[in-house]
């Protein structure tokens, strides 16, 4: 397998994955809250750390800017990818490290009040499936670096073709010729 494929797929493979734990449950607890009332509550990753989605999409865009740019490009890409998989990392272990004080602001929040709730709280599979995720994104921000250095762009086919040159061999265009009053759109020279 290239390693622009093992880019491509594990850039991928790790958005992906961070999109759809972004809809599952990252932290999930219990309060004995007089508003709520004591029983469960869960906070989805969209909802705890929604800048881990807009991340990932940018990782995603990132890895097209590598695949598809020139060598300058290709550098600022792989930058822009390496901090969009340490933002993902930080924010995953942000909610990891503190379950209580994220569960106890969205509980909050769905209450209607600002603060935070008393709950108890663990992680759930959700943030898992995100910290897989975060680790695919590194691994390809790593791929991405060492690689595309050796990587071409898109070929000459997607280039505009290149003006003929006269007789002279000066360079002429349509601009030259509506300027001498011929129109280019006919088929009469």
């Amino acid at each position: 397998m290239s390693s622009r494929r093992a880019f491509l797929g594990s850039v991928l493979l790790g958005a992906v994955l961070v999109l759809i734990a972004g809809g599952q449950a990252w932290v999930r607890g219990r309060t004995t809250d007089p508003v709520l009332g004591a029983g469960p509550v869960e906070a989805l990753g969209s909802a705890a750390a929604p800048g881990a989605l807009a991340l990932a999409l940018v990782a995603a865009a990132a890895a097209v800017g590598l695949l598809t740019g020139g060598p300058v490009a290709r550098r600022v890409s792989a930058a822009v990818l390496a901090l969009a998989a340490l933002g993902i990392a930080g924010v995953v272990a942000l909610v990891a490290a503190d379950p209580v004080g994220t569960l106890g602001r969205q509980a909050a929040a769905s209450a209607g009040r600002t603060g935070v709730v008393d709950v108890t709280a663990e992680p759930a599979p959700g943030l898992w499936l995100a910290a897989a995720g975060s680790l695919f994104v590194l691994v390809s921000a790593v791929i991405g670096a060492a690689g595309s250095r050796r990587w071409a762009g898109l070929s000459a086919r997607y280039d505009a073709p290149a003006p003929a040159a006269d007789s002279r061999g000066a360079v002429r265009t349509a601009w030259d010729d509506l300027s001498e009053g011929v129109d280019p759109t006919t088929s009469d020279p």
